[in-house]
This record gives C-alpha cells, structure tokens and sequence, in this order.
C-alpha cells in the first residue's frame, strides 16, 4: 500500500508540476482518501500482487519482437504505450475483437498533436 500511495503521489504531483499547477493537497489527505478509497474496495476488484513491468522487460520483449513485422510493431507500440503512459494494458486493448466499438476505442485518426499555452 505504501509503495502504491507513492507511486499515485508520484503521478499526481508530475501532472501538475508539467501543467504548472499548484499541488495543495497534504499528505493525511492523500493517506485518508487512499485508506478510503481500499477500505470501499469490492472484493472483486483486489488482485493478488503481480512483478512489475520493468523497463528490462520491455527491452527483452523487444528483442523477440519484428519490427519489420506489422503485427509486431502493433503490439509493441500498445506495451510501450501502455508502459510509458502508467496505464493498464486493458486501456490499450480489447478483449475480443466483435466487443470493439470505435465509439469506445482509440483510432489513428483520433491522434492530434497540441501544444499548451506553456508551450509544451
């Protein structure tokens, strides 16, 4: 648990830190609204502790992947993604392909790139 707070802290504190935002919020507000937040949990939604996904991992995935490949590329653009973003691999992915709605998913053509008013 102390380890997932940090990493949330970690998070929190870099969005705001790039969108020069103040981060007001201490940390017995951070540990009350985690400890809530576990303590509310469904039992359905706790798994058991996994290894992390390291960067190690993904270079050996790499490694056995074919870039030349069309499959290949696409499943490592989805784990890097799903890696250098901190998300779940279940954002990037669809468990079966009739379930996919391009309602719900991102396509190519959702891409834009932006540029705030901090330049960046």
């Amino acid at each position: 648990m102390v380890i997932h707070s940090i990493q949330i802290q970690l998070c929190q504190c870099a969005w705001h830190t790039l969108h020069r935002a103040p981060w007001s919020i201490s940390k017995v507000e951070i540990s009350a609204a985690l400890d809530g937040a576990t303590a509310l949990a469904l039992s359905s939604s706790k798994r058991p502790k996994r290894l992390p996904f390291t960067l190690d991992l993904l270079i050996q995935i790499r490694s056995q992947l074919d870039l030349a490949s069309p499959l290949d590329v696409t499943i490592f653009a989805c784990i890097t993604m799903t890696f250098w973003s901190m998300a779940q691999l279940g954002e990037f992915t669809v468990l079966v392909l009739k379930c996919y709605s391009p309602l719900k998913y991102i396509l190519c053509s959702h891409m834009q790139e932006e540029t705030d008013c901090n330049g960046l």
